[in-house]
């Protein structure tokens, strides 16, 4: 893992910001990470309690990992990742994510970003994590997800929720969607 200070291009505008490159030998953090979390939520069940969700920068690091991301260590930005192989108006990333059998994000009134990646996680066991990569731009979320796009355009202030899965992905409505394995 690398931080450093990198110039993202930005709308046509030279921002420096802190960001985290990932290398393979991150894998090994993130398959003990993930471990760990879901041996964590065994012993909340002896309690009677529901299972934690994956920690957001756990996914964030995972998907910047696995598909060639800078993660975004700046609040003052408001996306997760910048991809540096896309071309401009296409590299800020949201990362949501769902662990169950729903979903239900929500998003900020104000978009600062061009693409959605959703990932969908299969948990089977401590050692056993497979994953699904959906990836969605902006306009197409705004143009065929009513309740997304009404929301943002109402300008209310209120932070839009939906389905990702039901509303997007289940309708075949992704741009990529790519497999993969933590172990």
């Amino acid at each position: 893992m690398i931080r450093t200070e990198y110039n993202l291009d930005i709308l046509e505008k030279i921002t420096p910001t802190n960001i985290i490159k990932y290398d393979d030998e991150d894998l090994f953090l993130l398959q003990e990470l993930y471990s760990n979390w879901m041996k964590l939520n065994e012993k909340i069940k002896t309690i009677g309690g529901r299972p934690s969700m994956l920690p957001p920068e756990f996914v964030e690091s995972l998907v910047a990992l696995k598909l060639g991301y800078y993660r975004i260590d700046d609040m003052r930005l408001r996306f997760d990742c910048y991809d540096p192989n896309a071309p401009q108006g296409f590299n800020r990333i949201e990362i949501k994510y769902g662990t169950g059998r729903t979903d239900i994000s929500s998003f900020s009134p104000e978009i600062n970003w061009d693409r959605l990646n959703f990932v969908k996680f299969y948990n089977e066991s401590p050692f056993d994590c497979y994953f699904e990569i959906y990836d969605i731009d902006i306009q197409t979320i705004l143009n065929e997800s009513e309740n997304f796009g009404r929301s943002i355009r109402d300008y209310r202030g209120m932070r839009p929720r939906l389905s990702i899965m039901k509303e997007l992905i289940e309708r075949g409505i992704y741009r990529e969607r790519k497999e993969f394995s933590l172990f």
